[in-house]
């Protein structure tokens, strides 16, 4: 049977970082030319198709909105049976046969944002056979104040609204998957093994010692600061929308099934996570001297090249003042003849 993982959740929530993990897992992406990858803020890879984002953008656009305008689009259940809807069905068949597991591979994973509006898009195809989905979400304020730095939207509010709108549907569209697990961004950052725990029954992977490494390769624990706190705070007392649906994505988490963690796991994780953390400390030291050498050695440089200049200067006035000096010894040699 050929299942399809989607990855579902709003921009800037995480959704890299599991699609990451799953490939680590042994889920099938596609070919790696395929895949719009890396990027400044995202090092380790966006992991989204060029395809899959070209013809959601194109859904969006029928349905009368874009990336970021969802508020208002037209019914997609009535879209995707339309006739237009229709005659788009080979492009989603025609992607996804590029995408079918190869020998070995437990299925595989699709990822981009915009598939937490279109979703009912994608299931409607005669490729694979059954759909499960993963759905990360994160702190409203974090969402928006990461998206306003990558300079996505320019106000916080926008970022507010659009994750209310994009977590709305994906939840919504995540009961026609038959199954579907939850997890919580900073959860996955603090508690990564635990949160994993959530995601292997849905992939029907166990959890042992073979599977710390994938983890760890993919979760930073430098990044355990939790951002926005107080205002995250605020904002549940002052948006009854936002607050009724953070308490949905969390129920939701409360219900899904999860694989025990033993405790012999626990603490060798507890044991990566000591390693991890000095061996980035010492990375980050050593890329403070590096740069602090690249410095010296460029201020270096500089005065290397002002004093071959100022050289460079002295050699042309004297060959200047020799060139003088030639003609008048020939104008002499003249004046004697």
């Amino acid at each position: 049977m050929k299942t399809l993982y989607f990855v579902l959740g709003m921009h800037r929530s995480g959704t890299s970082m599991v699609c990451d993990l799953l490939s680590e897992l042994g889920l099938y992406l596609g070919d790696e030319a395929a895949l719009n990858n890396f990027g400044a803020d995202n090092l380790r890879g966006f992991f989204e198709r060029s395809d899959v984002i070209g013809l959601n953008e194109q859904i969006l656009k029928f349905l009368g909105g874009s990336t970021y305008q969802v508020d208002h689009l037209q019914d997609i259940e009535e879209f995707v049976f339309s006739s237009k809807g229709m005659s788009m069905k080979n492009s989603v068949d025609s992607i996804l046969k590029k995408i079918i597991p190869r020998g070995q591979q437990k299925g595989t994973a699709l990822k981009d944002p915009r598939i937490s509006i279109t979703l009912p898009f994608w299931i409607n195809n005669s490729i694979f056979d059954q759909f499960k989905g993963i759905f990360i979400y994160r702190n409203p304020i974090e969402v928006a104040n990461s998206m306003m730095t990558r300079g996505d939207i320019v106000e916080l509010e926008k970022g507010i609204d659009l994750w209310r709108a994009y977590n709305r549907k994906a939840i919504d569209n995540s009961r026609k998957l038959n199954e579907v697990t939850f997890v919580r961004y900073s959860d996955f950052i603090v508690d990564p093994v635990v949160e994993t725990a959530r995601i292997l029954p849905l992939l029907d992977i166990s959890l042992d010692l073979k599977t710390l490494p994938s983890i760890y390769k993919v979760v930073d624990p430098t990044l355990r600061h939790e951002k926005y706190a107080e205002q995250f705070a605020q904002l549940l007392t002052e948006r009854q929308d936002i607050a009724d649906l953070w308490t949905e994505l969390e129920e939701c988490r409360v219900s899904c099934r999860t694989l025990p963690v033993s405790e012999d796991i626990v603490q060798i994780a507890k044991v990566i996570e000591e390693v991890l953390l000095d061996y980035r400390k010492e990375y980050a030291d050593l890329a403070t001297k590096v740069k602090d050498m690249d410095t010296e050695f460029r201020t270096g440089e500089k005065w290397y090249k002002e004093q071959l200049e100022n050289h460079q200067k002295v050699i042309d006035n004297n060959l200047k003042d020799i060139k003088i000096l030639e003609d008048t010894v020939r104008k002499f040699q003249g004046f004697q003849e």
